[in-house]
């Protein structure tokens, strides 16, 4: 009489488990990509809702006056005023969305807007788009009462400027050492 010796397997093999383990990381990948592209997207959103609410507020708390003066921190003045959101206070600084700097300044008749130079250029692009569009509605900005620069470049308000040639002033998008720099004056 002979005997088989059938081996029963308990488990999966070692390539079975690697293939379930790839299927894994593959779907979280994917989830975790989503969830950075939505968030960023929402940060842009911030952004441009923030951006345009401090616009508005400065320009309608100074609209009857000259601003006049040696160069001032403003920001304060602006918190005091209520006209930044809420939420980009932190005591008695300014962040935006993305953790930058955000300072408001005046020196002689202009009041300056600055994001600080740690704005990624990704970031730079998502706002930018939304910031650029909402302006371009605003007849203040049409007429040039509003200027903007971003990394040093104008951008110019008489109608020939693009979305995209606005976003292209940004940082490149695949270099992570390279930031951007927004700033409006009016």
């Amino acid at each position: 009489m002979m005997f088989s010796h059938a081996r029963r397997s308990a488990g999966f093999s070692l390539i079975e488990a690697a293939i379930v383990l790839a299927i894994i990381g593959l779907v979280i990948g994917g989830i975790w990509a989503a969830t950075n592209s939505v968030n960023q997207n929402r940060k842009a959103e911030r952004m441009v809702t923030n951006v345009m609410v401090m616009i508005d507020g400065i320009l309608n708390l100074y609209k009857d006056q000259t601003v006049v003066g040696p160069y001032t921190d403003m920001t304060a003045d602006m918190i005091a005023a209520g006209v930044v959101p809420k939420e980009l206070v932190n005591g008695t600084t300014l962040t935006s969305p993305y953790g930058t700097s955000i300072t408001v300044t005046r020196d002689d008749n202009t009041i300056t807007i600055e994001f600080g130079t740690q704005l990624t250029g990704v970031a730079c692009r998502k706002s930018m788009l939304g910031i650029f569009s909402a302006l371009q509605n605003m007849p203040t900005f049409k007429s040039g009462y509003i200027d903007m620069k971003i990394n040093g470049d104008d951008v110019v308000s008489d109608g020939t400027e693009t979305p995209s040639t606005v976003m292209n002033r940004c940082a490149a998008e695949g270099n992570p050492d390279d930031n951007s720099q927004i700033i409006f004056y009016f």
